[in-house]
This record gives structure tokens, sequence and C-alpha cells, in this order.
């Protein structure tokens, strides 16, 4: 039915709360033409419409445009409650919080002995606060237990054998791998120890194992050698700390 209230004019319908389709058919068969606009409404649901300009208490000649606006449903959060996600794997967690609360995320990795690599063990703000959508969020990433290397040292004497035939010596020490802690060096002079004894010092840092061999090569007054290339003798390092 169309409702003329002369002077060429005619009354706008009430088409509020109809499908756009709808609306849309009952404005033309008045003449109107048809715009449409979107909204949020918290009252009127997703593609419904909300209102009209001008609306229906007003006039507007035929062949006036009439633009409907259209619900698109309830407005999108300002807002979120940031969720528990510690112990969670880290991807799933800053894609969610990426894609569906839009906000950039930092990652800061570190050591835990608690969570295993990858999992989120904090986040800044924590669970439980209240964060803008599109807000700037820390998520602390666990790297695993921090790995401690136990670092050695040696400073101990050795003695030489019985004998005043020996006079000058060589070693060499590796550690239980056999990488090389100290090279082949000489022994040209030996110091006395408190029970009379010759001796000489090594002495090495840095040594990444508990247990080495020390390889000896005596040099004898005739111009011999003997060594233990064999049968190396066994030493313990000393942990540092």
């Amino acid at each position: 039915m169309i409702v003329s209230n002369g002077a060429g004019s005619i009354a706008v319908p009430d088409v509020k709360k109809l499908s756009f389709e709808d609306a849309s058919a009952i404005l033309k068969q008045n003449g109107f033409e048809v715009s449409k606009a979107e909204d949020y409404s918290d009252e009127i649901e997703e593609g419904k419409v909300i209102s009209t300009t001008p609306d229906s208490s007003a006039n507007a000649k035929k062949g006036d445009t009439i633009t409907v606006t259209v619900s698109k449903g309830t407005p999108p959060p300002t807002e979120f409650s940031m969720p528990n996600y510690i112990g969670q794997d880290q991807d799933p967690v800053v894609a969610e919080l990426k894609n569906k609360y839009q906000c950039t995320v930092t990652i800061n990795e570190e050591y835990s002995s608690t969570y295993e690599k990858g999992k989120v063990v904090g986040l800044s703000p924590s669970p439980g606060e209240t964060v803008k959508i599109g807000a700037g969020v820390y998520v602390a990433v666990s790297k695993g237990p921090e790995q401690t290397t136990t670092v050695y040292t040696i400073n101990q004497y050795v003695k030489v054998p019985d004998s005043d035939s020996v006079i000058g010596a060589s070693y060499r020490l590796e550690d239980a791998n056999h990488a090389v802690v100290i090279g082949d060096t000489a022994v040209t002079e030996f110091t006395m120890g408190e029970d009379g004894s010759r001796r000489f010092k090594i002495s090495a840092s840095n040594i990444t194992t508990s247990t080495g061999l020390l390889y000896i090569t005596w040099t004898l007054s005739d111009g011999s050698v003997q060594d233990n290339k064999d049968y190396p003798l066994s030493v313990d390092f000393k942990a540092v700390g």
C-alpha cells in the first residue's frame, strides 16, 4: 500500500527488522530507490534492517533514494580476558593471539626446567588480565632446561721413576675423548718433592671431561728412551666450582 501525504511526497514505509530483500521490495513498490548500508547492532539480529534514512516518520518523494541500514550483528569486542596459555605449544598460541585478537606478539625465549622446549612459560599481560584487541603481547617460550657444562682443571706433580739414569722427559695430556689438553711438552728440569723424589708439574684448565690420559716419554742418560704409549697413565681432573 502506498500512503501519500500530498505535494508529491509519501510516507516512508516502516521496514525495521525486515530482511534487506523484503525491505527493498516494499520501498521499491512505493516508488523509492534503495541503497544499502551496514552497521553493528546490539538489538537487531544480523541481516535485518536497523533503520532507514529518511526514517519511517518522514516523507519522501517518489524516486528519492532511501538508505537502508542492515545489521552486521553485535559489535565485535574491544577487549578480551587473556587466556591461560601456560604449558601450551607456542605456534597455536601465537596464531590465536594474532588471528582472533589481532595482537602484536613478541616472543622471548628463556630456560625452563619445568616446561619442555617450545612451550609457553609466561605471558604479559598475565592470564586473566583484560587486554585491548590489537594490543601488544609478550609471550615467553621455553628453551628447555639450561645446559650446564662442568669444567675441570689439573694441577699436580708427576714423580720421576726411581732411577738416576732419567735425565729428561716429555709428555702429552689428552682428555677422555682423546682431545689434546697439553700437546707434546719437553721437561728438562725436575724439582725435588718433600719425600726426596724428583718430579715435574702439569697444569691445565678448561678441560671438559673428568678423566684423561697422560703419555710420558722418559729420556735416559745413555740416550735411550722409555715410554708408556701402550699403557698411558689415567688421571683425574678436578671440577671447577
